[in-house]
């Protein structure tokens, strides 16, 4: 799957530990002491991610993630949920079905009133967020960066 976003430009995975190396087993423990808020550094905030998998198989379609609170930069660029999923499974639903089901561990955290953002130009991902129960609150600019467009949803 990461080859997968690295083939089409896409730097989704870059920076996750242990994936530039190419080490497995190091991601997986990075990813478990961040659900803990072990060793987080440069800003980053405690988060449970997610992988959606092919059934009967070891491929990942996609991945999300929920942070259990918003920082600052957060707030403008990140929000409490994000989610990929890799170009080959694109258009087939899947978006729906992983924020869907992201959205149920959210409940199970505890958080009610929660920020997704997305690029406003991503047609698929402001489709899906609004069809999920999204409220726009606004569109920002960041320096250098291509406008985001900032969603609410209230979860019952």
């Amino acid at each position: 799957m990461v080859e997968e976003f690295r083939a089409a430009g896409e730097t989704h995975f870059n920076n996750e530990e242990g994936i530039k190396d190419n080490d497995f087993p190091a991601y997986v423990r990075w990813l478990q002491n961040g659900s803990q808020g072990i060793g987080l550094e440069n800003g980053l905030v405690p988060w449970s991610a997610f992988w959606l998998m092919e059934p009967d198989s070891r491929s990942i379609i996609g991945v999300s993630s929920v942070r259990h609170r918003l920082s600052p930069f957060l707030e403008q660029r990140g929000g409490h949920v994000g989610y990929a999923i890799r170009p080959s499974r694109r258009r087939q639903g899947y978006g729906k079905l992983i924020l869907s089901l992201t959205l149920k561990e959210v409940k199970q955290l505890g958080l009610r009133h929660i920020l997704l953002i997305c690029h406003s130009n991503n047609v698929g991902s402001v489709r899906i967020i609004e069809a999920s129960g999204g409220k726009f609150q606004d569109e920002i600019v960041v320096e250098g960066e291509s406008p985001l467009s900032r969603y609410w949803i209230d979860l019952p």
